[in-house]
């Protein structure tokens, strides 16, 4: 990815005013000396000397450089921030969250000692303070909630453009007057006001944009600010900033379900996930040795001691991210007069984020089936305690003197290849307004009364479709007469669907996946490769969305402070502050009602949540309770939740096929 760094909108500002004065102040320098040597050339020529320059004369006339960096101003202000503070912590200003081209106010923070951030596409998203992710957070010193934080403690800043922000404070150390704190410190954001900047008008911009080689996608950027300050009477700042970008975020290996350990002992080799009962009635290889006792050798060393990592699948992943955003930061203060000073702020971001995935996960029958041998591993010489490492596991005898072993190449023999496609769209929203009000006559007292409203929201959905190139055996419905790769349809749908004729059996055909390199190296036979390139050899298994949520919270607080100063150097600082705050976090998946009127046993239909071929929707009744759960089918079976699935691509209706 190749990125046109830019600047901070202020440190432009600064640079741009400090070259003109330096260039003034050279041609100044260079007139005064012409003057000179020309007064003294006349003189000599009146004389009769000669009129020649000499050489340091000429020298004198050469500029060949000017150099102006604009950095000492906030350099010392941060310093003075720092040193003056009431409490421990470090501060950045504007030149510092303006040298690097940092793209949310995370990036910015990930320069101060002791804080640690995540990043996600490439983009500073959460915050860590001295490692520890319950921090607060404040606006102008306000307590703030941005929509990644809503259900949360840990601040994240996705939504929230550097170039808005003129100081971040890192606060290690709490006081009284500080409205949010964390176990490990807060985090205080400053926004551009007028005062802050210089006299008169002040205005700035920058435009750029990045190239990704791998998205192959150009993504805007802009920024603006615009200030008058009348001599500290009164002063009026807008700034805004706009996004539109796209990014990868690839990933692969063992899948995000998680990992289980697979021992070679006989305990844990019958069991449902083991090296001998994860197989589901295909030939076991022969590179997996069996003894007597039912321990078995998988990695050829003669012993039978050893425990590997394995998973549900394999996956390889390619996520492309897109944030469309815009910002914009107002702020108005005047002079009252009789000491009184108005300030009034008001802070917008919305993002749209949109990540789109693609991959393929190379699946176990049974779930994190040890379907596998290692052909490449290593004795690391620990010892575990168990299949999850944890103590007090009931079979721990079996696993006693157990030797972990990480493996670098595995070969796998799938239950199903599947290849699936997935979108999710975030949308985040922030507000904040601030109005205040200081007193400061000169005398022994000073206060302010300040009052905020701040609105957060954030919506997520998502949705996902998965293909696979089984033949359908391994989801047979056991109750049911029919070949195991047919399934049981209603006639008003065209009646019993064979899942996939061009299918490959369970357990059949390993691939190899090597994880020695930079990337992971899947290999397979040609015989896999073709099935995987014939487009007829997938069928549509599952179509769900799940995990979605439309999450608000909303605060409104009133605060006075008051400083009053006694007498030689004591003072006291007193204050008194309410506010209100609400939120609300709906959680939902999305369901759909399936087979009304084609044998399903509430008339509006069964509700399922996965579409799926795997799904069959025979109820839950047991020898001694009824059915709790909607069924459907016909007399020759259960009907497949996925009035859509087992069906080639081709044949689903739009826009799937």
């Amino acid at each position: 990815m190749s990125n046109v760094y830019r600047k901070h909108p202020l440190s432009i500002a600064i640079s741009m005013a400090l070259l003109a004065a330096a260039a003034n102040s050279a041609m100044a320098s260079e007139q005064t000396s012409a003057a000179a040597e020309n007064a003294a050339a006349q003189e000599l020529a009146q004389q009769g000397g000669p009129t020649t320059p000499s050489p340091d004369a000429n020298k004198a006339d050469e500029l060949t450089e000017v150099t102006v960096t604009g950095v000492r101003e906030s350099q010392i202000r941060a310093i003075e921030l720092k040193r003056m503070a009431p409490s421990i912590q470090d501060s950045i200003s504007a030149e510092s969250i303006g040298q690097l081209p940092d793209v949310t106010i995370t990036d910015a923070l990930q320069r101060i000692t002791g804080v640690q951030i995540n990043r996600d596409a490439g983009v500073g998203t959460t915050v860590d303070v001295r490692g520890l992710p319950q921090v607060g957070t404040m606006l102008n010193g306000e307590v703030f909630i941005t929509p990644d934080q809503i259900d949360s403690q840990q601040p994240d800043f996705t939504t929230l453009p550097a170039t808005l922000f003129n100081q971040v404070d890192v606060i290690k150390s709490p006081t009284a007057s500080q409205t949010s704190s964390g176990i490990s410190g807060a985090l205080n954001l400053h926004t551009y006001r007028p005062w802050d900047l210089p006299h008169g008008f002040t205005y700035s911009y920058s435009a750029d944009a990045e190239r990704g080689s791998t998205s192959r996608k150009t993504g805007p950027e802009a920024s603006g600010l615009i200030a008058y300050n009348a001599d500290g009477r009164w002063g009026l700042q807008v700034s805004g900033d706009f996004s539109d970008t796209t990014r990868t975020n690839s990933n692969e290996g063992l899948d995000q379900y998680g990992v289980i350990l697979n021992g070679e002992n006989a305990s844990s080799a019958a069991a449902y996930n083991g090296f001998l009962g994860a197989w589901n009635g295909a030939p076991i290889p022969s590179r997996i040795a069996q003894h007597p006792d039912g321990s078995v050798d998988v990695n050829g060393d003669g012993k039978s001691n050893g425990v590997f990592m394995g998973s549900q699948n394999i996956g390889l992943y390619n996520i492309t991210t897109q944030r469309k955003r815009h910002a914009a930061n107002a702020s108005f203060q005047a002079d009252l007069d009789h000491g009184l000073k108005l300030t009034s702020d008001y802070f917008y971001a919305h993002q749209n984020q949109f990540d789109r995935a693609n991959g393929m996960q190379i699946n176990s029958t049974n779930w994190q089936g040890a379907t596998y041998v290692p052909l490449k591993s290593r004795d690391t010489g620990s010892t575990t305690l168990g299949q999850y490492n944890t103590p007090g596991d009931a079979y721990a005898a079996a696993w006693a003197g157990s030797h972990i072993y990480t493996t670098q190449v595995y070969e796998k023999w799938p239950g199903d290849v599947e290849s699936y496609s997935r979108v999710e769209r975030r949308q985040s929203t922030a507000q904040n307004f601030n109005q205040q009000l200081d007193f400061d006559n000169g005398g022994p007292f000073r206060g302010s009364v300040r009052g905020i409203r701040e609105t957060a929201s954030q919506s997520y959905i998502e949705t996902d479709v998965n293909i696979s190139d089984s033949d359908g055996c391994l989801w047979a419905d056991p109750n049911s007469a029919l070949p195991c790769g047919t399934f049981v349809y209603p006639s008003q749908l065209g009646g019993n669907r064979v899942f996939n004729a061009n299918g490959i059996a369970q357990n059949t055909i390993p691939i190899t996946a090597d994880f020695r390199g930079r990337n992971l190296q899947i290999g397979m036979p040609a015989s896999l490769a073709n099935a995987f390139a014939n487009q007829n050899g997938w069928t549509m298994k599952t179509l769900e969305s799940n995990d979605d949520y439309d999450r608000k919270t909303g605060i409104t607080a009133l605060r006075f402070d008051g400083h009053y100063d006694i007498n030689s150097g004591i003072h006291v600082n007193f204050g008194v502050r309410n506010s209100i705050r609400s939120a609300s976090n709906d959680g939902y998946t999305l369901v759909t009602p399936v087979y009304a009127g084609m044998g399903a046993s509430d008339p509006n239909g069964c509700l399922v949540r996965y579409v799926g071929s795997d799904v069959i929707l025979s109820g839950n009744a047991t020898d001694t309770t009824p059915n709790t759960w909607c069924t459907a089918g016909n007399a020759e079976g259960a009907f497949r939740a996925g009035p859509l699935s087992s069906q080639q691509l081709s044949k689903t209706p739009g826009p799937l096929a």
